[in-house]
């Protein structure tokens, strides 16, 4: 009719110079109308009747041309109302697509009406074939993106008949279908028949004439163009959709591409209860909630609630409200009601969840401590492991159901969405089944490993693009896959021990990157693809399985952790990482919709690290707040941020395997897998000045140290002493740069107390010299944030006594442990560690003078960022076996410090890393291997009498030849039939063959 030609004139550029409505379009509006309702009313009172099974389609088909009419009209108004009709539009098919994208989309309440008028007038409007089929497909897709109600009519026409996914395919097969029927009646109208008593009209004569009255005809010839014209446009809607999913931009997804990008979620959902105290209780403890704070019940919460609802805040206008989809559980109880409410006000559809009749919600019980943040939570699975009997889930009581979702099923739900998003909150075959599915569609699918502790089956990595682990989910889960991966195939990573430790220099020595490596290569070999481990604070390092094109190791993304806003502090970590893997999804399918991509499906790099970036940023802004989903950001949030710290120069610097050299590089090939970073006393720097050229290198400042120390072959890391290396002589940031600038890296700050401290620190008798030194102590972790490391190491050269009875013992042990309490949780994310020492001129009796004691006292502080750094002169001194001590103390060891002594009583010497007793040096060596030890090296050692230069490359040199003789003697049977039998001399022969044969 005229409101199609109308319509279609403004797309092909003949413009609407008037906007009034003659009496013909009138009457057409009219009879539009007419036809709609009459249509509609005659389609209600048919449904009931089961045996009409084509006149409902032939009415769908009435109503959709009508209505389509009408909406042409309403186009037309709403191009005058944003002034467009002054516009010339060439015949360019990008330039009218640019149009009408940018100006329609500024009144979004007439955008599904105006694309359903437009899709319709391409087809119709007076008869204009489009001269470019390529621009065509991408103008469809462009407009189905924008406006998924393009087809409101046929979603709701297939929701009447039962079909419940609205895809490409069930979108060809109705307007296909309409086809058929609407070809049928239009033969019906046209062709002639036998007998047609009602239609034939009596002449003057009384006889029959046998054709039609003009009064029929008339109608018939309506109704015959109406039908025609739907006609049309169902076969071009239907030939450019198929065009259009078939030509998808994401080359390894070309067969599941959708017009509407979408993200489905399956995972759980929780009622969160936190309790807010002062500490975590120890085991049989009883604490009570802190003064005045009441608990918060049933905050929404659960890994996969919490993921669908950052992925519909943190989506842009491509993947928004209606295109994040959630499947779950909802329980029997009152609590699934405010899950459900959740969900739904953050505009996640919940179509595809079930409800379990037998089981209640899922349960989190929270405990916090408000000042730093730090949770620890105990939860109820519920429905979330119990609600899923019609997958085939059988329950530990036998409880299940034969009469399971079929594949198909399962592959029509998986299919109609762009990405998968998993985690182990749900039983395991819900999982298998839907990546299973997301494989059969070639979709994307990410699988987060938080959730329940447990093995994942081999086909599920398989199907995984993106493995997303946090440190501790990595190496458990590599772990759980070891006794099956030849240890030489894990360790087998590609990469040459000089690009591990370029990578390992820009990252810094707070992320063990050879561990976490060889993690990873234990997963590749079992089927996983890309592995993404999120650090905390630490920041993400993505290690992606292809071979970066040109190189034989496989490409090594690293992105520092967002710094937080200005003014902001960590209040609760739930959820952190939940918006994490929600913003690296999101940006992941947004990004990849206009990347050029291989035929092997790798995304680009810069890509990748943009996903990496922006999931950062989400994560920050996360911790600032309580609550699981109360704490998510919106996308403007994360976005003012992520400008912000463009702005203000604090973004830390992303890295890939092209990281710049460190200083002092080694180039020794037989060290390629050496898994550590080297750090030396910086002020050994001011030994043997007759050495040194000072007019060209002065030494009398830590900046004179630094540049001498960066001329050592092999070092990777500085430790600095606080305050002692900074005040007069430079700020942090100031040393940062020193740093940057040599290709060196900070590796801890190290506590030295100042003299006004000789009757203690953290003992001192007078409470305002206590509280002074433990902020000296806090001022030490903001340096190491700013130096770009996340260890504070305190040894403390007065807290102690000299004679019996002059201190009160218990009192001192509950002021330490008090103390570090404190430290550890103003600052979660630095690693704070104890070096004990048992005598010293300054105290001659240590209030911690052992391992042992150090361990009690990691025991009493009781947060999880509290280790010991043990030095092996101070072990030798109390007259331990440094292999034992660092055996006892396993994990918590976070740094160890070597050098050697002559041990008499009272004497730090200082000597060279086995100089003195190389039995022990091994044997240190070999129990770092023991515990998987994950910190940096550092040499303590007191050069006077020597080049501090060439003592430090000796030792470094020595290190590696012990730990290559450790290597040894782990991977041979020997050393466990020795300790069995407790053999000395079979004990003392292996050490010798061990040296020897180095």
């Amino acid at each position: 009719g005229s409101g199609g030609d109308c319509g279609s004139s403004v797309i092909s550029g003949v413009s609407c110079e008037t906007l009034s409505l003659d009496e013909e379009q009138k009457r057409v509006v009219r009879r539009d109308a007419a036809v709609f309702l009459s249509s509609l009313l005659v389609h209600m009172a048919l449904l009931p009747l089961r045996k009409y099974s084509v006149l409902p389609l032939i009415l769908v088909a009435l109503q959709s041309l009508s209505l389509c009419g009408l909406l042409n009209f309403v186009l037309v108004y709403a191009f005058d109302r944003i002034d467009f009709g002054q516009v010339e539009l060439v015949k360019n098919m990008d330039h009218a697509k640019r149009l009408f994208v940018e100006e329609v989309r500024k009144y979004s309440q007439i955008i599904s009406v105006s694309v359903a008028a437009v899709s319709c007038s391409y087809a119709v409007g007076r008869g204009v074939v489009l001269w470019s089929a390529d621009r065509t497909c991408r103008l469809l897709e462009r407009l189905w993106e924008e406006s998924p109600n393009i087809c409101g009519y046929e979603a709701a026409a297939m929701e009447a008949w039962g079909v419940r996914t609205f895809n490409v395919s069930s979108f060809i097969a109705l307007r296909l279908g309409v086809f058929v029927v609407s070809l049928l009646f239009l033969g019906h109208l046209l062709l002639p028949k036998r007998n047609r008593g009602k239609d034939v009209n009596n002449d003057a004569d009384g006889k029959s004439s046998g054709g039609p009255s003009p009064r029929a005809s008339k109608k018939r010839g309506a109704l015959a163009f109406s039908v025609s014209s739907f006609l049309l446009a169902a076969m071009t809607a239907s030939i450019n959709a198929s065009t259009a999913s078939a030509s998808s931009p994401l080359s390894s997804h070309t067969q599941s591409q959708k017009a509407i990008k979408s993200i489905l979620v399956a995972g759980s959902l929780n009622a969160d209860t936190f309790l807010p105290i002062h500490r975590f209780p120890s085991s049989g403890e009883n604490l009570t909630l802190l003064p005045n704070r009441q608990p918060l019940v049933d905050v929404p919460g659960g890994k996969g609630c919490n993921q669908a609802i950052a992925c519909a805040k943190l989506s842009s206008g491509n993947v928004k409200a209606g295109k994040v989809a959630f499947l779950g559980q909802f329980g029997n109880d009152a609590a699934a009601q405010i899950l459900r409410s959740a969900l739904v006000d953050n505009d996640v559809d919940i179509s595809a969840c079930g409800h379990s009749k037998l089981y209640p919600s899922g349960r989190g019980y929270v405990m916090i401590v408000p000042n730093t943040g730090e949770v620890s939570a105990v939860v109820s699975g519920g429905s979330n492991l119990y609600g899923w009997r019609s997958w085939g889930v059988v329950n530990d009581d036998g409880d299940g159901d034969e009469q399971s979702l079929t594949e198909e099923q399962i592959g029509d739900l998986v299919s109609s969405h762009s990405l998968l998003l998993l985690q182990c909150e749900v039983p395991r075959l819900v999982n298998l089944r839907l990546a299973r599915a997301a494989r059969e569609s070639n979709m994307p699918v990410i699988v987060d490993v938080g959730g329940e502790d447990r093995r994942m089956e081999p086909e599920l990595l398989e199907c995984c693009d993106y493995l997303v682990p946090n440190e501790t989910e990595l190496d458990r889960l590599a772990k759980s896959y070891q006794d099956g991966v030849d240890d030489r195939k894990a360790d087998d990573h590609g990469m040459t021990k000089q690009q591990v430790q370029e990578l390992q220099a820009k990252i810094g020595p707070t992320i063990h990157l050879p561990s976490i490596l060889k993690s990873v290569a234990t997963l590749q070999a079992n089927g996983s693809s890309n592995v993404l481990v999120t650090l905390g604070s630490r920041g993400s390092l993505l290690v992606k399985k292809k071979p970066a094109f040109g190189s034989h190791c496989p490409s090594i993304l690293y992105q520092p952790s967002c710094t937080l806003p200005s003014g902001s502090t960590v209040v609760d970590e739930t959820g952190a990482g939940d918006c994490y893997r929600a913003g690296f999804a999101v940006t992941l399918l947004e990004r990849c919709k206009d990347s050029i991509m291989d035929d092997g499906g790798d995304v680009d790099d810069a890509i990748l690290l943009e996903c990496m970036r922006f999931a950062s940023a989400a994560g920050a802004l996360a911790v600032t707040r309580q609550g699981a989903v109360p704490s998510i950001p919106s996308r403007e949030e994360v976005e003012e941020l992520l400008i912000a710290e463009a702005e203000a120069g604090t973004s830390a610097t992303s890295a890939t395997l092209k990281a710049v050299p460190r200083g002092g590089s080694d180039d020794d090939d037989e060290d390629a897998d050496f898994p550590f970073v080297f750090g030396s006393r910086i002020n050994s720097m001011k030994d043997r000045l007759d050495l040194v050229d000072l007019s060209s290198l002065p030494m009398s400042t830590p900046r004179d140290y630094l540049r001498r120390q960066a001329t050592i072959r092999g070092l990777g890391c500085v430790d600095f002493n606080y305050p002692q290396h900074f005040g007069d002589h430079w700020t942090p940031k100031e040393a940062k740069a020193a740093l940057d600038e040599v290709k060196l890296v900070a590796g801890a700050v190290c506590l030295r107390y100042p003299s006004k401290f000789a009757r203690g620190a953290m003992n001192h008798p007078d409470e305002e010299m206590r509280r002074e030194a433990i902020e000296i102590t806090k001022q030490a972790a903001e340096t190491a944030r700013i130096l770009g490391c996340n260890e504070v190491v305190v040894w403390s050269a007065y807290d102690g006594y000299d004679y019996p009875f002059q201190v009160n013992y218990k009192e001192k042990w509950d002021q330490i442990v008090s103390a570090f309490q404190e430290c550890c949780d103003a600052y979660p994310d630095i690693k704070w560690s104890l070096e004990f020492k048992p005598t010293d001129e300054n105290t001659r009796f240590f209030t911690v003078p052992s391992t042992g004691a150090a361990m009690l006292l990691v025991k009493e502080v009781n947060r999880p960022n509290m280790g010991l750094t043990l030095d092996m002169g101070h072990m030798l001194m109390a007259g331990e076996n440094p292999g034992q001590s660092i055996a006892m103390v396993g994990e918590k060891l976070f740094g160890i410090q070597l050098n050697d002594g002559y041990t008499r009583l009272a004497a730090e010497d200082g000597m060279m890393f086995g100089s003195i007793h190389p039995s022990i040096a091994l044997e240190a060596m070999y129990q770092l291997h023991q515990i998987d030890f994950k910190g940096h090296l550092y040499f303590d050692t007191f050069p006077q009498r020597s080049d501090p230069v060439k003592e430090a490359e000796h030792n470094i040199r020595r290190v590696k030849e012990f730990w290559r003789a450790a290597e040894e003697i782990l991977n041979g049977k020997e050393a466990e039939k020795i300790a069995r039998e407790h053999d000395a001399i079979g004990a003392l022969e292996l050490v010798d063959g061990a040296l020897r044969r180095r």
